[in-house]
């Protein structure tokens, strides 16, 4: 009995080793998407702005690509991401550089990408500490790299989802559903003489709500050991201005005698005080500022500029205002994603939305579980939008927020987020994460740890989006977002004339799913029409509501998902989350007109009612008794399967008896079959 057990074992997994790797290896279901090369939008942003004297070496091109079990995908170029692949994808490029570059500094400048990445140059680690997912630039010592003809090797390994579980994000939005990998933007090499400005950080503090100011400005200049090095210490100076939108130099900080060493970092820090920014709103457009850094040394000499700019929103008296105004604010979900090409795409698509919404009447855009491009940010703030930016924590249980793992990895996104886009005008205020609690005694270590970063390196304010509530504490919060979610009773039933609360509130979550084409009446499910009556009747009620300080409609553009339901669209059906103002070809669709009517013009004419689709209850009695026919044959067949294989693996000679009993009753028909005459 035991060896027949055995056989029987043997011959099951024989059938089934073959089966494994199939799926382990299909790499037949990697969808790679490749957009258009494009060059790395560093202008006016400090260290990641181009200095005079620099050259730029674009890496897009020639990449061998192959995923972690050795499949080669072959050649690829950047920008480029994939989806449908859970796990990480390996780019191979060998590249040579001119015996010229030999006595430069070099930096490796990567511009958005998603989830883990490591580098490797000529088999050397290089340190890729995950910032945001969205750029950063990795000084490389000269030394690491080859001349004379020879042959550097760059290795990238990219994944397409976070492995540590305390790792902001926690829930992407985007990445979760659609799981991008890849580099969406650009990677190029970047050369200078020594010694190079790293970093050009200035920082507004904000006297009054006019326009009075201090800015400090730190800066990092760094020189790598080179071939030939020098000893001893050199007299350096350095000059930060403070430059106005027509040219004209408003203050201007000398440093002499600076002692800058041979190899490290040199940190300087300098006060511009005193000082009067003209503010932007939002029907004007931006006045920008500079601060120019210039550094001098008996090597040569560098300029860098970064952009500068006072926004008009901010928070007196508990109130939010805007140019001095306190008046509702209007506010649009936005996520960055193109419903053909993920996170690659154009920036006149990124324009023609922030024309849409100006065109809407909208003051304000969110950036909804996403990243914020600096290609969206610069059309923002030259068309006068605010935008709030939020880090990707999504949902997330207090005990996860409290864990130190989690804390330490939202501190250091916060701080990358902050540091590349606090020199954008239209920032108005930072998140910290989207339907958490608020601060409370589990996770008070975690907003602690945030809004001490926040306070070091900008001044605008810190909000949480938060499940709605009548009644709450933000403590040290500037301002919250109260969220109108799917599946809680908040989402449809009339909110509430008063509430208590610490500080100012906007509501979010004005949203309606519907059914691609449907275009009924405001009575019937899943109808544009019904999209669009919810959403106005809503902004309606929360304009007459005085304690809401701003409303924030839902997303605005449609994009796709994966996730497999039968409870119709709210979760995706066809693949597609439709609640977005615009179809799937950027088409306005009736609720855009209608809340463009009512903001616009002030009036909002009404819509037809028409009729809710019957329902037929034969159809429903159908359905049903043809389910439970199914469910008591899946039964039976159950039962019959799960006795044939406890009586084929506990009783081997029971099978070799039914194998008999049948060879046996098929030998008698056969022999009364060759009987008949």
């Amino acid at each position: 009995m035991k060896n027949s057990l055995n056989v029987y074992l043997i011959l099951i997994i024989t059938v089934l080793i073959p089966v494994g790797p199939s799926f382990a290896n299909d790499i037949s279901k990697i969808h790679l998407i490749q957009g258009k090369a494009k060059p790395v939008s560093l202008e006016n942003r400090g260290r990641w702005s181009p200095a005079s004297g620099e050259e730029w070496i674009s890496m897009n091109e020639g990449w061998e690509a192959r995923t972690s079990e050795g499949n080669s995908l072959g050649q690829v170029s950047f920008p480029l991401c994939w989806e449908k692949w859970e796990g990480e994808i390996d780019f191979i490029k060998n590249f040579v550089l001119p015996d010229r570059l030999l006595n430069t500094c070099m930096r490796l400048v990567i511009e958005e990408f998603a989830q883990s990445i490591s580098i490797t140059l000529n088999d050397i680690r290089l340190d890729t500490r995950r910032g945001d997912g969205i750029s950063f630039q990795i000084e490389i010592d000269p030394r690491l790299l080859l001349y004379d003809g020879q042959q550097n090797q760059l290795a990238i390994t990219l994944g397409n989802h976070l492995k540590r579980r305390g790792t902001v994000p926690l829930k992407g939005g985007l990445n979760t559903l659609r799981r991008f990998g890849g580099i969406f933007n650009g990677i190029h090499l970047v050369c200078s003489s020594p010694p190079a400005i790293t970093d050009v950080q200035p920082v507004i503090s904000r006297k009054n709500s006019i326009g009075d100011c201090d800015i400090s400005v730190s800066l990092n200049l760094q020189r790598f050991s080179l071939p030939v090095e020098k000893t001893g210490a050199e007299q350096s100076r350095c000059e930060v201005s403070l430059v106005d939108p027509d040219g004209n130099v408003i203050v201007s900080n000398q440093l002499d005698d600076l002692q800058f060493p041979t190899t490290g970092t040199l940190s300087v820090n300098t006060l511009l005080s005193n000082v009067f920014l003209q503010p932007w709103d939002t029907e004007t457009r931006t006045r920008n500022y500079t601060v120019n850094v210039s550094f001098q040394t008996p090597e040569g000499s560098r300029v860098v500029e970064s952009r500068l700019a006072l926004n008009n929103f901010y928070i007196n008296s508990g109130k939010i205002l805007i140019s001095g105004e306190n008046r509702k604010i209007r506010c649009i979900n936005y996520l960055l994603s193109d419903p053909v090409t993920g996170v690659i795409y154009e920036k006149q698509r990124l324009e023609n939305d922030v024309i849409l919404m100006k065109e809407l009447g909208v003051d304000a855009l969110r950036i909804y579980q996403g990243h914020a491009s600096p290609d969206l940010l610069e059309i923002c703030d030259e068309y006068g939008m605010l935008v709030f930016i939020e880090l990707p924590i999504f949902q997330t249980p207090d005990k996860v927020l409290a864990e130190a793992e989690m804390i330490r990895s939202a501190t250091e996104q916060f701080e990358a987020m902050i540091l590349r886009s606090g020199r954008y005008a239209c920032v108005a205020g930072w998140g910290v994460g989207t339907e958490i609690n608020l601060p409370n005694n589990q996770n008070a270590e975690f907003y602690e740890q945030l809004i001490r970063v926040k306070e070091r390196l900008d001044h605008r304010p810190v909000y949480a989006a938060v499940p709605f509530t009548p009644s709450f504490r933000a403590g040290q919060l500037d301002f919250i977002i109260l969220e109108l979610a799917q599946y809680q009773s908040w989402n449809s039933s009339v909110l509430p004339t008063q509430i208590s609360g610490d500080c100012p509130v906007m509501v979010s979550g004005i949203r309606r799913a519907l059914q691609p084409g449907k275009v009924g009446g405001y009575v019937e499910k899943w109808s544009e029409s019904e999209q669009a009556d919810y959403i106005v009747r809503r902004v309606i009620e929360l304009e007459g509501l005085d304690w809401c300080q701003g409303m924030i409609v839902g997303d605005f553009t449609d994009w796709y998902g994966e996730v497999p339901s039968i409870s119709g669209p709210m979760k995706g059906s066809s693949s597609i989350y439709t609640t977005g103002l615009t179809d799937l070809k950027r088409r306005p669709r009736l609720a855009y007109q209608r809340l463009k009517d009512y903001w616009i013009n002030g009036r909002v004419e009404p819509l037809p009612a028409g009729e809710p689709v019957p329902v037929s209850h034969a159809l429903i009695i159908s359905v049903s008794l043809g389910l439970i026919i199914i469910l008591v044959i899946s039964m039976r067949q159950n039962n019959l399967l799960r006795f044939n294989l406890f009586r084929t693996f506990t009783s081997p000679r029971g099978f070799f008896q039914d194998i008999g009993e049948r060879r046996y009753f098929q030998m008698i028909l056969l022999m009364n079959y060759n009987s008949l005459p």
